[in-house]
């Protein structure tokens, strides 16, 4: 489908989007081909050539005296969509192996759909605000020209920028932890900061701390939120903020300082921290120069997990689950970008010491049970 020239590449995919438009199920006819020209806007013999396309790739078949029917709606070669994937980081640069690992997990997803990717390098870095397309090389001249039928972003995007990609009919899906994000996946930080908290609080812990680099909307808002419902259902409990103003593990050094520059008896005795590179500085930090032993926990991952000099009660996202549900919405999406903005979110589970995900039940007078998870 690449090599197909790029006008009967559009007019196969206005075909497909059409059929999903209309929710044209198997056995369903399609309208007549001189409708469809013109509402498409094409000749005749690009839009003959994208049916005949179409009928090749088994979603199409023409009965005589019947017309043009329905097959398989989803028989569809992906490789007729160009998919961005805007880079945060340069790969071997970044601070989270984790990000690293996601990017290749949504390249391997959008690969085994046959979509084309390219990649684009971000130029500028914003910290906990929103970028812009403009941030990306060649981004916003490639959307100008054409070249990009989708974006599936592992970051965030500013409204005037997401207005002008819906304006285009680019539809975009983010897999991401921004919490203002439109369409696609988030780590569903709310629910596990809340179990967290209440599993430390079952365990006798006084003081919940969380500890993030910012709170700002759209940014770690939902895990503050979870751990402060879970703390205000405990009567004499506390919750401490902690806001670092450094990513990864010199977030975690930096948070470190600050709690060990606190009295005592004013420290948490349970922490909670959704970026496992700042859980790793500050258990590092804590094991090497001080007595101060909270109860850690934290997010971790499949796929790169790390170990920390301190115990650490660890909430564990399915990497690859992440990556697959995200590619799912996009593809959704690019067939027919008429269908409802759609927010799914996975929620880290907790690990037992074996490796066995733990189950986390919280009953009605606020106590947790924990149980094997299947």
């Amino acid at each position: 489908m690449r090599d197909t020239p790029p006008r009967e590449r559009e007019a196969y995919r206005l075909v497909i989007r059409e059929i999903h438009r209309r929710g044209l199920q198997a056995g369903d006819k399609l309208p007549p081909q001189e409708t469809l020209r013109q509402a498409f806007g094409v000749s005749n013999l690009i839009l003959s050539r994208a049916m005949e396309r179409l009928v090749a790739d088994g979603v199409l078949v023409r009965k005589t005296r019947v017309g043009t029917v329905i097959v398989d709606p989803d028989a569809v070669d992906l490789s007729a969509w160009t998919v961005a994937l805007p880079l945060n980081w340069p790969l071997r640069q970044g601070p989270w192996p984790f990000y690293a690992q996601l990017v290749t997990m949504l390249l391997q997803e959008l690969g085994s759909t046959g979509c084309h990717c390219r990649t684009y390098t971000r130029m500028i870095a914003r910290g906990n605000k929103n970028d812009l397309l403009a941030d990306y090389a060649n981004l916003p001249e490639d959307i100008a020209d054409g070249q990009v039928d989708a974006i599936l972003s592992p970051g965030s995007f500013v409204e005037n920028d997401l207005q002008t990609l819906r304006d285009r009919t680019i539809p975009v899906c983010f897999a991401t932890a921004w919490e203002g994000a439109p369409r696609g996946i988030l780590i569903d930080n709310y629910e596990f900061a809340h179990t967290a908290a209440n599993v430390l609080l079952e365990k006798g812990r006084q003081r919940i701390g969380i500890v993030a680099n910012g709170f700002d909307p759209g940014y770690n808002m939902h895990m503050l939120n979870g751990a402060k419902a879970a703390v205000d259902q405990h009567a004499n409990k506390e919750l401490i903020v902690v806001d670092t103003p450094a990513r990864a593990i010199e977030g975690g050094q930096l948070a470190a300082e600050q709690l060990l520059t606190q009295p005592t008896d004013a420290r948490p005795d349970g922490l909670i921290v959704a970026d496992d590179h700042i859980a790793l500085g500050l258990t590092q930090t804590l094991a090497g120069n001080s007595g101060y032993r909270p109860e850690l926990a934290a997010t971790t991952h499949q796929t790169v997990p790390l170990t920390f000099p301190l115990p650490v009660l660890h909430f564990q996202l399915d990497d690859h689950e992440f990556a697959h549900r995200a590619v799912s919405i996009l593809i959704d999406h690019l067939k027919n970008p008429e269908l409802p903005d759609r927010v799914e979110s996975l929620v880290p589970r907790l690990l037992g010491q074996d490796g066995v995900h733990l189950s986390t039940t919280i009953h009605e007078d606020r106590h947790a049970t924990v149980t094997v998870s299947a």
